[in-house]
């Protein structure tokens, strides 16, 4: 096989940072923010973004953080609706939150994991995979109560990472947005059906992306100005036919459109 078909691929978290220095440098902005989830941003990715003096909001792995830590946390959100608290981590500002409805989850699936748990600790014969709060000493398996305390520790709290000196509110609004950027990518796959299409050259998946993103672009402009969803349009559009009309008299054409009707 000819080397030029031959592609590299690269795991995303690799090529994060380059292109977020494209994206800086395209926009000439000095004072960009990157906000992502825990799982694009690796410890190398945030000392890189420190380096080049880029902006960054990231979520928090709490579970990763030194019992000391979770402890302070606890104690200063006294699991009360709302409460905010910040502390200084690895010298990035750690914000967290506590919600009530985030607890009442977090809860009801630490006690569904224990009875698993506790399940597979009485029959330890039927183990054929790992459970969260079972710890293995040889062939013998126990609760693992010093991870069941943490996660007991941590319900209903949400970390987020920065280092900017953005107020907190400000902080975790625009990293709850994020689901703005998965609502939009949803609509790309559904609504406008831009489904994958595998390419090898660079101009065709180029051409491809700038396909994708000006539909988008245009799908979000029609809803801003009609009030409806692209769904709602979609829908419309797909009841507007237009005819080709030519008089075999004079030959002249026109273009007429009409409108199939709901039917009752």
């Amino acid at each position: 096989m000819p080397s030029t078909m031959l592609r590299q691929y690269s795991f995303e978290g690799h090529t994060f940072i380059p292109v977020i220095k494209n994206i800086k440098s395209l926009l000439h902005s000095e004072k960009l923010v990157v906000i992502a989830d825990a799982v694009m941003i690796s410890k190398d990715n945030i000392e890189k973004l420190n380096a080049d003096g880029i902006g960054f909001v990231v979520g928090a792995r709490l579970a990763n953080l030194p019992p000391n830590l979770i402890d302070s946390l606890s104690s200063a959100l006294s699991a009360t609706d709302g409460n905010i608290t910040t502390e200084t981590y690895q010298g990035q500002r750690l914000i967290c939150k506590y919600s009530s409805k985030r607890a009442a989850k977090d809860n009801s699936d630490r006690l569904k994991q224990l009875e698993k748990a506790q399940l597979a600790i009485s029959t330890p014969s039927k183990i054929t995979s790992r459970f969260r709060f079972v710890k293995t000493f040889g062939r013998k398996p126990s609760l693992n109560t010093k991870l069941l305390t943490k996660a007991e520790k941590l319900e209903g709290i949400k970390g987020y990472l920065t280092n900017t000196d953005l107020p907190e509110t400000v902080i975790i609004n625009r990293y709850h947005d994020l689901w703005r950027i998965e609502y939009s990518f949803r609509i790309t796959k559904s609504d406008l059906e831009a489904r994958p299409i595998f390419h090898r050259l660079d101009e065709t998946i180029k051409a491809h992306l700038i396909i994708v993103f000006a539909d988008f672009a245009i799908s979000k402009y029609l809803e801003i100005k009609t009030g409806m969803s692209i769904k709602r349009i979609l829908k419309i559009a797909g009841k507007v036919l237009t005819h080709k009309v030519t008089n075999t008299k004079t030959g002249e054409v026109a273009y007429v459109e009409t409108t199939i009707e709901d039917q009752p």
